[in-house]
């Protein structure tokens, strides 16, 4: 008996290993996992985002009418543009309290939109955007450049909670084609 319990030992010894280093090999598994998990996340959002990215917007107010305008560096149309006067992250971006201003029409890809704001909310503060991008997602963009997604962006937009209106104003006119407006 003592002989066959000498060759047992190495081989309980061998499935502890085998055990240990299953169960490290595990873990790793998991933390790989976890880690390209997370990158895929990270991949994804940009995807959506690389279109949305290239709309900025600015007021001016250098011309006899105050102007906002939008600039269209995708290679994507943008619509459902609507001009709104609350700025801050931890507003609801959907919410139709801070919408004012809904602008009719599709600002093309490669285009600088000029849009004519009304007279009477030329004294109003208009801090941020909303538009569709090209794929139908809903973007805001406030004024200090922070992109924001959001999934409300209906007939409901342009309304103010002021007088209970809605402005739609059509963009006024479109600047030349814009230069180094490709995918990159």
């Amino acid at each position: 008996m003592g002989a066959a319990d000498e060759q047992k030992k190495p081989s309980r010894k061998l499935e502890i290993t085998s055990l240990v280093l299953s169960v490290v090999a595990i873990i790793t598994a998991g933390l790989t996992y976890l880690d390209q998990r997370s990158v895929n996340g990270i991949t994804q959002a940009r995807y959506e985002r690389r279109y949305a990215d290239r709309i900025a917007w600015w007021p001016d107010n250098s011309g006899a009418n105050e102007e906002i305008r939008v600039q269209n560096r995708s290679t994507m149309p943008i619509s459902n543009v609507v001009v709104g006067h609350v700025s801050s992250a931890l507003v609801d971006p959907g919410s139709t309290e801070s919408w004012l201003l809904k602008v009719s029409g599709v600002i093309p890809p490669c285009s600088l939109a000029i849009i004519e704001v009304p007279e009477d909310l030329v004294t109003t503060e208009l801090t941020r955007i909303a538009f569709r991008d090209g794929e139908g997602r809903g973007w805001v963009r406030e004024g200090n450049g922070l992109l924001l997604r959001t999934t409300v962006i209906s007939a409901q937009d342009g309304q103010s909670s002021r007088d209970g209106g809605s402005r739609t104003p059509t963009i006024a006119r479109e600047s030349a084609t814009l230069e180094d407006c490709t995918d990159s």
